[in-house]
């Protein structure tokens, strides 16, 4: 018969030291909820929310952080795999401190991160085509230059010097064309 405790309630042992009424589980350990993978919780980041708004201001490169955030994410997931980090990754909480910090200004991870998204960054725009409305605004909706307003399927304004012209319905440029400039002689 199991010994008596002073309250009446009896007690059992089954020789595991872990009081867990004889069904051999373990209930300190159970988290409560299922362990999410730590790549698919990294994966995640890449979501919207105004946690990765926080992390891209502390960076110091935001623009650029949330520009390239799925390729950032990438060497992020890289980074904890070459140290074996994924195991202390349990929640996401976890996973996003952990990405604040790997891109806070001043870290050398940081560092890193922003020299490959320049790159990248320098690599995309070299490869793109010029936008055709950067030198116009768009106000309530409405194309503008120069605080005046640009007629509804109007061209897009060809350089930084062009008016309206209202009579000619076109573009007026103070600025030659690159196909009429004359090449410079040389003296001689």
């Amino acid at each position: 018969m199991p010994p008596s405790t002073s309250g009446g309630a009896q007690t059992t042992c089954d020789g595991n030291d872990d009081d867990d009424n004889d069904d051999g589980s373990d209930r300190s350990q159970d988290p409560g909820h299922p362990v999410r993978p730590w790549r698919e919780m990294v994966d995640n980041l890449t979501l919207e929310s105004s946690w990765l708004d926080i992390a891209c201001m502390k960076s110091g490169y935001g623009c650029l952080l949330k520009r390239h955030i799925r390729e950032a994410v990438k060497i992020f997931k890289q980074h904890i795999e070459a140290y074996g980090k994924g195991g202390n990754l349990l929640e996401i909480s976890d996973v996003q401190g952990y990405f604040v910090n790997y891109v806070s200004a001043g870290s050398r991870t940081s560092h890193a991160l922003h020299e490959v998204l320049c790159s990248l960054d320098t690599k995309q725009q070299a490869t793109a085509p010029p936008d055709p409305y950067r030198y116009e605004l768009l106000v309530d909706g409405q194309r503008t230059y120069l605080g005046c307003p640009i007629p509804d399927g109007a061209p897009p304004r060809p350089d930084n010097t062009a008016f309206w012209n209202e009579t000619a319905r076109s573009w007026t440029s103070q600025t030659p064309p690159p196909s009429s400039k004359k090449p410079k002689q040389k003296p001689g």
